[in-house]
């Protein structure tokens, strides 16, 4: 191939190599290897003159901090790139089983989905990487932080940038990472169930050999032990795409086991640890619950959160400002001795890409391990075309089943339906109050399977033990939407309802049918607070203007006022103190006769916004009959 210029036929071979990339990623053509040696150089097929074009790129990878296994934990380490000629460099963590060399994809593919329902993100690669960044042409270091995901695992350096599968090029790759204890448990995570002499213990490990908890009253002496079940899923029990193809990633085995707590004092501690594959965890507690009007009880809220490494490595949908809030919900907890953690839906973002699943696991733990983290199913979560549910393809294939396998509860189904939803609804007591969860994303919350629950859960309700009545579910579905809904509710005189889904924080005046509502007594009930807790840490919806119906709208940050300044770079640390356009946290708590909830920002860990509801005990009620509803 000859041309008058000396730069052309470089240029030509370039083009060449490109074509026979693409052919690649179709299966058409061929890796080419240096000769006598297992070096990758590209993807080719043969010319007419038989000649394999050359890589006009070259780089190198290599990790300084992993001389051995990495911590049981996760571990930082340094990773350098030397990179010449090409462009478009990046590095990504990849399973070490991943195909040598990965190759680019192109997701418009059929068979990865060909639906504008699938939420695709570069890399286009298969598989996708957990994590990646980019990386500057010449020699770089940075620090990363590698997790404990039960595999070894390798980073991987690309060439091509990361959204033309054809020009990707994997250049070079580590030696396999692995972890000690890999095969031990993690992601420990506790659950209410409906009986308060009762705690729900599971965790993650990488094989389905039954685990034990160890348990009792004091550190030293673990002398009760319970032997655990396990349940996993494969990408077959999953409804789409990117989830069963390029966002795949091992789940491991999820492990589950009741600790009965008959005969303990409420509000007594209990220590325990886990053991599985002869690894034991550190020995952790938590409070036995406490059931009745006679305590307070102390609670952390998020919803719309997702989920970020701590070395803020580019991830799908990567919500900078999670990690901070999950360290405000610890400190918060931590600081008032809170008995309860929840995430009202959307919980990692993962939306297919299941390895985001490991870091969102690793970021709760510390909250999970100490204290129930009860969570809902949101529209990221359980959307997907012909499952019944309300929206499209938000979760990007996994339909629910990653979230109910891993957050078991007690009264939900985890039994994988295609065609169906999964029925994840349920209720406990927990100090003065009752909650309700609530599947927002299917039908039957309406006028069917859910709602008859809903109406016998709400029915039997003891207001001498628990006065107070929340419900939580991810879409704001209850303020005035559903006129069946509202009125169970309102005859059942439900508090408080909590949801995400808006990204922002609001509460509404007591309400019902669109109006604000007094009290039919001197500390009776008026009507249901709605609140919006969903600025956890996915990008802030605008924020409107507080009126008589909603005196609180804050949190959301209206990206058309150029005197909101909401930029990338104010995201990544919170927005300004006051001004109601910031990330946060909520924190609440109850006695027989107040409710108090708190919007706390991310930039100073402060209540921005508190009000209080006041109930008289016993309770004035308004003797709704329940059951002569002819509205359900």
């Amino acid at each position: 191939l000859a041309h008058s210029s000396a730069t052309q036929p470089s240029m030509a071979l370039h083009v060449i190599l490109m074509a026979a990339t693409a052919e690649a990623a179709s299966g058409h053509a061929r890796p080419v290897y240096a000769e006598g040696s297992s070096q990758f150089l590209g993807f080719g097929f043969d010319l007419p003159m038989s000649m394999t074009p050359p890589l006009d790129a070259q780089g190198n990878i290599t990790v300084d901090g992993a001389s051995g296994p990495l911590s049981a934990g996760g571990q930082w380490i340094n990773v350098t790139t030397a990179c010449t000629g090409g462009v478009g460099w990046w590095v990504g963590l990849f399973p070490a089983s991943a195909p040598n060399p990965i190759v680019g994809v192109n997701p418009g593919d059929p068979k990865y989905g060909n639906n504008s329902n699938s939420p695709f993100t570069p890399p286009f690669v298969l598989p996708a990487p957990l994590k990646y960044t980019s990386v500057t042409e010449g020699t770089a270091t940075r620090e990363w932080w590698v997790p404990n995901v039960r595999q070894p695992v390798v980073l991987a350096l690309f060439s091509g940038g990361t959204t033309s599968g054809g020009s990707i090029l994997e250049q070079a790759r580590t030696a396999p990472l692995s972890h000690s204890d890999a095969a031990g448990p993690m992601h420990v995570r506790l659950a209410r169930t409906p009986r308060a002499a009762e705690m729900r213990v599971s965790w993650t490990a990488a094989d389905a050999t039954s685990g034990v908890v160890r348990w009792g009253t004091t550190q030293s002496n673990l002398t009760r032990s319970i032997v655990s079940t396990s349940v996993t899923y494969a990408s077959r029990d999953l409804c789409g795409e990117p989830a069963r193809t390029l966002g795949w990633w091992d789940p491991g085995n999820f492990h589950t086991a009741v600790l009965d707590l008959t005969g303990l004092a409420p509000g007594s501690t209990v220590f325990y640890g886990v053991v599985a594959a002869g690894v034991q965890t550190p020995t952790r507690s938590f409070r036995v619950p406490n059931v009745g009007p006679g305590g307070t009880l102390r609670a952390v809220l998020t919803a719309d959160m997702g989920a970020t490494t701590p070395d803020k490595v580019s991830q799908h949908w990567a919500e900078m400002d999670a990690y901070q809030t999950t360290g405000n919900m610890l400190s918060w907890a931590t600081a008032h001795q809170a008995d309860i953690a929840f995430n009202v839906g959307d919980l990692s973002y993962a939306t297919g890409y299941l390895g985001k699943w490991e870091t969102f696991m690793n970021a709760i733990m510390p909250i999970s391990a100490s204290m129930p983290y009860m969570v809902a199913l949101g529209n990221h979560e359980q959307d997907w075309p012909g499952t019944g549910s309300e929206g499209s393809g938000d979760s990007g294939g996994e339909c629910g089943v990653p979230t109910a396998r891993r957050f078991v509860v007690d009264g939900a189904d985890g039994a994988v339906r295609k065609g169906s939803p999964l029925p994840y609804w349920y209720s406990f007591n927990a100090g003065p109050v009752h909650f309700c969860m609530v599947n927002t994303e299917i039908g039957s919350l309406w006028n069917g399977t859910q709602m008859e629950w809903l109406q016998r859960d709400l029915a039997a309700v003891d207001r001498s033990q628990t006065p107070w009545i929340v419900v939580m579910g991810h879409r704001n579905s209850f303020d005035g939407r559903r006129d069946a809904f509202e009125d169970l509710m309102y005859a059942a005189e439900v508090d408080l309802t909590v949801a995400g889904h808006v990204h922002y924080a609001r509460r509404s005046c007591p309400m019902y049918r669109g109006g604000c509502r007094t009290p039919n007594a001197t500390g009776g009930y008026d009507g249901i607070v709605h609140v919006i807790a969903g600025n956890g840490g996915q990008a802030l919806n605008n924020a409107s203007a507080p009126t008589p119906e909603h005196p609180y709208t804050g949190s959301g940050c209206n990206w058309t006022d150029p005197a909101q300044n909401c930029t990338a770079a104010k995201k990544l640390t919170g927005l300004t103190q006051g001004s109601g356009t910031e990330f946060g946290m909520s924190y609440f708590e109850a006695n027989a006769t107040t409710l108090t909830w708190s919007f706390i920002g991310n930039n100073d860990s402060l209540a921005h916004y508190t009000f209080a509801l006041h109930r008289a005990y016993p309770r004035v009620s308004k003797k709704a009959d329940l059951q002569g509803m002819s509205s359900v």
